[in-house]
């Protein structure tokens, strides 16, 4: 497997509870049965992390059925885990939840298997050994820690096989002209850059909490609604939730609120930028929302949780009315808002 030292939205079940803080989970893997350490901290309940007041036993018991993401450790420890776990939440059946959930992708290895002047295709393959292709932007690619420059082509760094890592979020295949199910966040070569939002994000989103900030001045304050969106959307470390809902209220020409179907008789809100919306494949980050949707507009949506005091329950980051039978209506003309957006 090209990225055996990490395993993303796996199955296992709770096997002991070793702690106040911590439990062992055991899943399969190659035929195998593995052990990961789960500590409170990466629990999520209802796509929140646990915050420090928050009983784990209130969610945790033996034999309970989770998913999970995890990373291999580096050495093997004393109490022996082969594994630790970067993220964990309640698995749910079909019959008892409408939406479904998966982690993103942190430090995975990927192959380059298509290149255009400044985007391109990376695949990797899965726990299950099924390929999967990451679509990525140049102005998302690092060289030895540095962004690589504007002025510049893929081609001149990159060639076709090469090996990257990559970090990742998932997003609609039908919506990219590749068919790709990921987006990469973060696409490297050697030392690994040092973002500036990284702060930001395990100062905001460790708790999800958000200092200062409360509904009445989000919503007063564009830039500042913003700027937790952009936090929110960009990082893998997250559980994400797709499912479907109704546009609630269009509030003005840049954001949206889409009720959520999550379960049977439970909606969520869930706010949604022109950005990362899209209407048979065509981007909307420069057209008005309330020249496109109306109130009761059906969509599909990925999301994130919200931080406390938050204007919804979520935070979408993709939206879409994509129809397959209107696929061959679109035109392939390279002016096209589609191949302005993913060609920078």
């Amino acid at each position: 497997m090209a990225y055996s030292t990490f395993l993303y939205d796996i199955l296992g079940k709770v096997s002991q509870i070793v702690g106040p803080d911590k439990a062992e989970i055991q899943f399969v893997l190659h035929e195998n049965v593995e052990t990961a350490l789960l500590k409170k901290d990466r629990f999520y309940h209802n796509g929140r992390r646990l915050t420090e007041n928050e009983p784990f036993e209130k969610y945790i018991k033996c034999g309970l059925q989770v998913k999970f993401s995890c990373h291999i450790f580096d050495s093997t420890p004393k109490n022996a885990y082969g594994w630790y776990v970067t993220i964990c939440w309640r698995h749910k059946t079909e019959s008892e939840t409408q939406i479904q959930m998966c982690t993103g992708m942190t430090n995975v290895l990927g192959e380059v298997t298509k290149l255009k002047k400044r985007h391109g295709t990376l695949t990797m393959e899965d726990n299950a050994g099924r390929e999967r292709k990451v679509h990525f932007l140049a102005s998302k690619f690092y060289v030895r820690g540095k962004r690589f420059p504007g002025s510049k082509v893929l081609s001149s760094e990159l060639s076709l096989d090469d090996k990257v890592f990559f970090d990742a979020i998932p997003c609609m295949p039908e919506e990219n002209e590749e068919n790709c199910e990921w987006f990469a966040t973060c696409v490297f070569k050697g030392q690994r850059p040092q973002c500036k939002d990284d702060e930001k994000l395990n100062d905001n989103i460790l708790g999800n909490l958000v200092p200062q900030t409360s509904s009445d001045r989000i919503m007063k304050s564009g830039a500042c609604l913003a700027e937790i969106v952009k936090l929110y959307i960009n990082d893998p470390r997250n559980v994400f939730v797709s499912g479907a809902g109704v546009v609630l209220d269009i509030f003005n020409d840049d954001y949206g609120i889409i009720l959520g179907e999550f379960q049977r008789n439970l909606c969520e809100t869930i706010v949604f930028h022109r950005r990362n919306a899209f209407l048979f494949k065509m981007s909307l980050a420069h057209s008005k929302l309330g020249e496109t949707f109306m109130e009761g507009d059906r969509l599909k949506f990925i999301a994130v949780r919200a931080p406390i005091n938050f204007i919804t329950d979520w935070i979408a980051i993709q939206v879409s009315v994509f129809c397959p039978e209107n696929m061959n209506n679109l035109s392939d003309d390279e002016n096209s808002p589609v191949k302005q957006e993913i060609t920078e």
